[in-house]
């Protein structure tokens, strides 16, 4: 870690005698650490309730420090990559997921329609709505789209500007269970039937080494006896493992998730789909650290001086109590985080105040 960090004074007067040189030098040193490593892109698989399973994947990561920069997701990989990107911790989705009991579950889904789908899919908004508010993609903490498929035309539609809410229910709308979504004149549903692991569009958004789940294994249950069901969901399913194969084939590291065998529509049955999930990432960080040290610019030796700084932004809001005024810090943070410089200029609320009308 670099001396400038380790120097800082601690002292009473710390607060007012620190310049916005220093800060800026500081944020300046993170900044060219970061840029030794690649953009790291995060594409989030469909699969019904088989997706809570992403939860575990993103704790293990963040558990070994791997950033991630960008996220797209399709059906259930956007509603978790969706509140994750959004600025809920992983901790607090996981919360959400296991607090889902069967009697919550009915309450979300139990709609009855019967004329674009089964399900009307008001309830599952107002779900989703209950977390992310009227939040929009530029208020994301991390770059995200979310991805759906134009029922009129069959293209894939990525999703990245305005609200997140409707955004999210139509990369949901599982055919013939919801009801598709009408957004700028397109009628949209599940993501799955064209991008089921949006590889390529986390890839377009920037990302220099993708990290794709994928959870588009097929299983297929010998113990039973098929019926009109089961024949239709088998050859869905397997049409959506073919489709995760060819997404998959140009992602650097694909964290193959095991949950074929889980119902897609068991939500109350959260923690073994985590605990999947955990275990599949956590057997895949030695790769995904290889990975990343080939892609760095300066070579394998820089990528592990720079690993460390990782968490440079929670470092900078630790020693924001302590060196600036907390506007000021949340600036530079935002400003860095967008790639911006530490020059930009601050905005009204900031601009003529001083340090000591910040310190708290």
């Amino acid at each position: 870690m670099p001396d400038t960090i380790l120097r800082i004074d601690r002292g009473p007067l710390a607060k007012r005698s620190v310049s916005r040189k220093l800060t800026a030098k500081v944020l300046a040193e993170l900044k060219a650490k970061e840029a030794v490593r690649p953009k790291i892109g995060l594409a989030l698989g469909s699969g019904g309730a088989r997706g809570l399973a992403h939860i575990g994947a993103i704790k293990v990561l963040e558990e070994h420090g791997i950033p991630i920069d960008l996220i797209a997701g399709t059906s259930i990989g956007a509603m978790i990559g969706g509140l994750y990107a959004a600025g809920l911790s992983v901790k607090e989705i996981e919360e959400i997921a296991l607090s889902s009991d069967r009697r919550t579950v009915l309450n979300v889904f139990f709609e009855p329609h019967l004329k674009q789908g089964l399900i009307k899919g008001e309830k599952t908004r107002a779900f989703i709505e209950k977390y992310l508010g009227n939040k929009t993609f530029d208020d994301c903490r991390i770059p995200f789209a979310a991805v759906a498929t134009n029922l009129k035309t069959g293209d894939i539609v990525v999703l990245d500007k305005g609200r997140l809410v409707p955004a999210i229910r139509a990369s949901v709308s599982i055919p013939l269970v919801y009801c598709p979504v009408e957004i700028a004149g397109n009628v949209l549903a599940d993501g799955a039937l064209s991008a089921p692991v949006p590889v390529q569009i986390v890839r377009k958004m920037g990302a220099e080494l993708v990290i794709a789940v994928d959870l588009g294994k097929h299983h297929y249950d010998e113990t039973r006896k098929p019926g009109l069901y089961d024949i239709a969901n088998d050859s869905l399913s397997i049409m959506q493992h073919h489709l995760a194969l060819r997404d998959t084939a140009s992602a650097d590291v694909v964290i193959d998730v095991n949950v074929a065998a889980e119902s897609w529509y068991d939500f109350a049955n959260a923690r073994s789909k985590i605990q999947t999930g955990e275990e599949a990432a956590r057997g895949l960080v030695p790769r995904i650290r290889e990975k990343i040290s080939e892609k760095s610019k300066g070579g394998h030796n820089e990528y592990l001086e720079s690993f460390e700084e990782n968490i440079r932004i929670d470092l900078l809001r630790h020693l924001a109590g302590r060196l600036a005024p907390r506007v000021y810090m949340s600036h530079l943070v935002k400003s860095l985080q967008r790639g911006g410089t530490t020059q930009e200029p601050m905005g009204s609320a900031v601009r003529g105040e001083t340090w000591r009308d910040h310190d708290r």
